[in-house]
């Protein structure tokens, strides 16, 4: 988890609301599997964000961050806050295929 605290700029509040738990929990149960494949699947979808930009970290912070025409002009961060990661990891599988960003 502190890597994508560290590497994305997330708080840990962030990082919980986007597993869908409260922040005590994530502190408290880390290590959960539900918490754990929350994480991964988030990892996995950052990770291939930084694919977009071919690992430039600044340039995944902006994306994320910066209001989207795909997403009613909420930021990739915003949504994925609220719990609708798919839609980000779909709208960033589209972009890694050549499909308009």
């Amino acid at each position: 988890m502190q890597t994508l605290t560290k590497t994305y700029g997330l708080s840990t509040l962030q990082v919980a609301k986007m597993l869908g738990v409260a922040l005590a929990e994530l502190r408290r149960e880390s290590t959960s599997s539900k918490i754990q494949c929350g994480l991964r699947r988030l990892a996995s979808l950052l990770h291939n964000i930084s694919r977009m930009f071919v690992g430039n970290k600044d340039a995944v912070k902006v994306w994320l961050n910066a209001p989207h025409p795909y997403l009613g002009r909420a930021t990739p961060l915003k949504y994925v806050v609220e719990g609708h990661i798919e839609q980000v990891a779909s709208l960033v599988d589209a972009c890694l295929s050549g499909q308009p960003d």
